[in-house]
């Protein structure tokens, strides 16, 4: 329209008392709205999955949990954030989701946003360790889109959150024997001599 025409011409005017070329700056602008279109948080997963988590043989995964990782990522983050832009996503989105895991699970936690999952991977009720899981695969997913350097991010919304401040101390693997089974195991190691 006209009106259109006289404010492109404007901005154009204003453009070039800065010494900028427009035709320069709307190519520039026409890009960066097509990366920001091309990185979703969807696509961003599936190129993470593809090159480095399972990479180009899956039979052979390129991380020793990669079939894990992926079906997780796209399980329980690609339902809530899938068409958000990457750069969009925030250290609030993180924690919400991480916390709401860690209280109701990682099912439980797609029905308080509303997803529909076809059945329950999870137990009822909370699941810290897994909530402890989904947030270092995050923090790496965050990592590897920022080095790729053509998602439009350069900084991580989970690199400063902790499992410990969200989730809590992990506890502890040690166990001791008491004086019967350490006899115990003493004799089934004799009997197995």
């Amino acid at each position: 329209s006209l009106e259109q025409a006289r404010n492109k011409a404007r901005d154009w005017i204003g453009l070039l008392r800065k010494s900028v070329d427009p035709k320069v700056e709307e190519d520039r602008q026409r890009k960066a709205e097509e990366r920001q279109r091309n990185s979703s948080f969807a696509r961003v997963v599936e190129d993470y999955i593809k090159f480095a988590v399972i990479g180009p043989d899956p039979e052979i995964p390129r991380q020793r949990m990669g079939t894990r990782v992926a079906r997780d990522l796209r399980r329980v983050f690609v339902p809530i954030w899938g068409d958000r832009p990457v750069g969009e996503i925030t250290r609030q989105d993180v924690q919400t989701v991480i916390k709401r895991v860690r209280d109701y699970g990682s099912h439980g936690m797609l029905e308080t946003y509303g997803a529909k999952v076809a059945k329950p991977m999870t137990r009822k009720g909370g699941a810290p360790g897994g909530a402890r899981n989904l947030l270092g695969y995050l923090k790496t997913l965050f990592a590897w889109a920022i080095a790729q350097n053509e998602y439009g991010i350069d900084r991580s919304p989970c690199h400063d959150i902790t499992a410990k401040s969200i989730v809590g101390t992990k506890p502890s693997r040690d166990c001791s024997l008491n004086e019967l089974e350490i006899a115990k195991s003493e004799k089934t190691s004799l009997v197995s001599v």
